[in-house]
């Protein structure tokens, strides 16, 4: 999972854009627990990545945020 997710900020970098590991999921890194969820925070919007093929988004009514699928995982 943190392999995908890196792989998903790299994108969203060079397309950019910042992008950020953020919540539980850095804790759990610096205490080296398994992590279950990824978090992440960004300066662009579904909109700004719709043109990437590998993403699909869902519009989450919790908190205002939005889902983005990659490579079957939900970030």
């Amino acid at each position: 999972m943190l392999t995908t997710a890196l792989e998903l900020l790299d994108i969203i970098e060079r397309k950019g854009f910042s992008a950020y590991l953020v919540g539980g999921c850095v804790r759990d890194l610096q205490l080296g627990l398994d992590i279950t969820d990824i978090d992440v925070a960004s300066s662009a919007t579904m909109y700004d990545l719709a043109d990437v093929d590998e993403f699909t988004f869902m519009k989450s009514n919790r908190y205002g945020s939005s889902i983005l699928i990659y490579k079957n995982t939900k970030f």
